[in-house]
């Protein structure tokens, strides 16, 4: 069991140690068995209240005079005053150190088509195709997401916390002029039931806005008649290609997902316009060009924070509504990242977004 997976079950016996108190207290009971810090600190009350009754009866004025049902009763709300204190102690939030910082909860994983796809492993629902990709992330290898609009949704424990700054990492494994950038998304646990069924906001990078950047692009991949066989796609703009089957270098019988069990199924996101193209006639070789900024699996100068930073680094004061404006989101649980471009660079084959990492940025620089 994670360190953190600890934390959290000592926090919430501690919680339910105080209720049981506060409930023995007002039901009039005695006090049930406390930690440490809680026998001290109601002994030391008691003391007080030995000393100040003591003193009352030298006084005239002791627990006869007063009646022994006042008496009673100041005992009484003396304890409930002392298990008031160990609760809200208890309820205190835990360090940040509690929680992972990274995203390790796998909650869908839909690829496009691809090389990497069923590559070394076989999957044959949803369930089995996120733990897969739990285990991947776990061990700190990359999930390929395939060709144009493949994502993989994850979530955190705990809510990353928008504060202007970089907020997110998404590790990645881009070189320069190597890049297959990928769109993220972020939602906020809007409705609290813990699930990312609440809105996705788009964060805007260096493309978002313009004319090439297509926010509503829609792909349909249809599966291959039979095995080795490249896998067909339709657009929503009248344009259709193939995902290449590459078998002298991947040999899977599919790149189309083993898990979608129908014949053909229709992914929708944002598509850059691609930087992809052939240095010589012959094509045998070629550039995958870089983003300024704002992608994951991108090689940025400016959202990877030094030269050896695998990390590229997102706020999510930049999540934006369809129309653009700013979301104004104080804090996201999930995140979405999905494949941005519809391209393939010969030998190399198609653009497919790679991701080995989600991780909570606050936690990390502090």
């Amino acid at each position: 069991m994670h360190n953190y997976q600890l934390s959290i079950i000592n926090r919430r016996t501690k919680q339910e140690q105080s209720k049981t108190c506060l409930s023995y207290a007002l039901r009039g009971g005695g006090r049930p068995k406390a930690n440490r810090r809680q026998t001290e600190s109601h002994q030391a009350c008691l003391n007080r209240r030995q000393d100040e009754s003591h003193q009352a009866c030298l006084n005239g004025r002791g627990a006869k005079e007063e009646g022994e049902a006042n008496y009673q009763l100041r005992q009484r709300r003396h304890v409930l005053l002392v298990c008031l204190s160990c609760l809200l102690l208890s309820c205190q939030p835990d360090d940040e150190t509690s929680f992972s910082p990274y995203a390790q909860k796998v909650y869908a994983y839909l690829p496009a088509p691809g090389q990497f796809i069923n590559a070394g492993y076989t999957c044959h629902t949803m369930d089995e195709a996120c733990r897969y990709a739990e285990e991947r992330l776990t061990q700190g290898a990359y999930v390929s997401l395939g060709g144009f609009g493949g994502y993989i949704v994850v979530g955190f424990d705990h809510a990353v916390a928008n504060d202007g700054g970089y907020n997110i990492a998404v590790t990645g494994n881009a070189f320069t002029n190597a890049s297959e950038p990928g769109v993220v998304w972020v939602m906020h646990d809007a409705n609290g039931n813990g699930q990312p069924d609440d809105i996705w906001y788009e964060l805007r990078g260096s493309e978002h806005g313009r004319p090439e950047t297509l926010h509503d692009y829609t792909v349909t991949y249809h599966r291959p008649s039979s095995p080795q066989q490249p896998v067909r796609w339709t657009d929503n703009r009248g344009q259709s290609g193939e995902v290449d089957y590459l078998g002298a270098y991947h040999s899977q019988d599919y790149y189309y997902p083993l898990w979608v069990e129908d014949d053909s199924y229709t992914l929708t996101g944002t598509r850059l316009k691609a930087r992809n193209e052939a240095l010589d006639d012959n094509g045998s070789s070629w550039v995958n060009g870089d983003f300024e900024w704002g992608y994951a699996d991108n090689y940025s100068t400016i959202d990877r924070l030094s030269a050896t930073d695998r990390d590229n680094h997102f706020r999510i004061s930049d999540a934006v509504r369809p129309d653009g404006t700013d979301a104004n989101l104080p804090s996201i649980h999930f995140v979405k990242i999905q494949t941005a471009t519809n391209a393939k660079s010969g030998w190399l084959g198609e653009n497919s977004t790679e991701v080995l990492a989600v991780k909570d940025y606050n936690m990390m620089r502090n």
